[in-house]
């Protein structure tokens, strides 16, 4: 069976949390088949206040660059795993390889497990910031309940693989607001709050279905990397992902100074 490779793209500089590194390995293990290794990357130096729009401008630039350097480097596909979709349709633009974003991947997913979701993330300004213009933009604003959010800092998230109890705590409490709104499929608002959640053995409250959004970018990106192998499936190149020429390309490479 032919290997495939896939990278694994974090939004945040993730030498410093050698507990999400781990936890995304474990997962792998768990969900991709045996003809797919998959490496972790984040980018190399950046905030992780990404709900904020400026900050992410900024970090997508470092970003998208690592994507297309994946590509140089062989990679048959990108995950990325922030629920932000950090530079995804930027990189859609300009590389042929698949590329997969946490937020669009789950949503596209929640709507077959019930009839409205929503994202419970661990901080307002993702709701008011990101979440609900992504959610507008996929055409999903009718398939969506309330957001809801809890306010624990990403930090703390990070750091609570060894003791999740508070945290996930605070997320049911969460949720369940959610799903007093009507929401049927849950999707934790955060790639680590994912695996903390799914190492932690937590799939529902209230009846209401908890999404491994993690597990499901993972398979969506398998998915697309076997369809575009058995049956040349690739992005669209008309509309949304037109691409500027390799002249265009290399022109503005040369304004700005980008290196890929």
């Amino acid at each position: 069976m032919a290997k495939h490779r896939i990278l694994w793209q974090a939004a945040t500089v993730v030498s410093g949390l050698p507990d999400y590194v781990a936890a995304i390995n474990r997962h792998a293990e768990r969900i991709l088949g045996s003809g797919v290794t998959l490496d972790i990357r984040g980018v190399d130096f950046g905030t992780m206040d990404l709900h904020f729009a400026y900050f992410q401008f900024l970090n997508d630039h470092n970003l998208v660059e690592s994507i297309l350097r994946a590509s140089k480097e062989g990679y048959d596909g990108v995950a990325v795993g922030c629920i932000c979709d950090s530079g995804v349709h930027l990189a859609r633009e300009v590389t042929d390889i698949p590329v997969a974003g946490l937020a669009e991947a789950g949503m596209l997913f929640a709507c077959m497990y019930g009839k409205r979701f929503s994202i419970v993330t661990y901080t307002k300004e993702h709701v008011s910031k990101r979440l609900d213009e992504l959610i507008r933009s996929y055409g999903l604003k009718e398939r969506a309940a309330g957001m809801e959010c809890f306010d624990v800092p990403l930090e703390a998230i990070a750091e609570a693989f060894s003791d999740p109890a508070p945290v996930l705590d605070a997320f049911k409490s969460a949720i369940q607001r959610a799903v007093d709104k009507g929401a049927e499929v849950i999707l934790p608002g955060c790639g680590i709050l994912n695996l903390l959640s799914v190492e932690s053995g937590l799939t529902s409250v209230g009846n209401a279905t908890i999404l491994d959004v993690s597990g499901v970018l993972m398979k969506t990106l398998e998915t697309m990397i076997t369809l575009k192998e058995k049956s040349g499936i690739g992005v669209s190149r008309n509309g949304l992902y037109a691409s500027p020429s390799r002249e265009q390309t290399e022109a503005a490479k040369k304004i700005y100074g980008v290196r890929w």
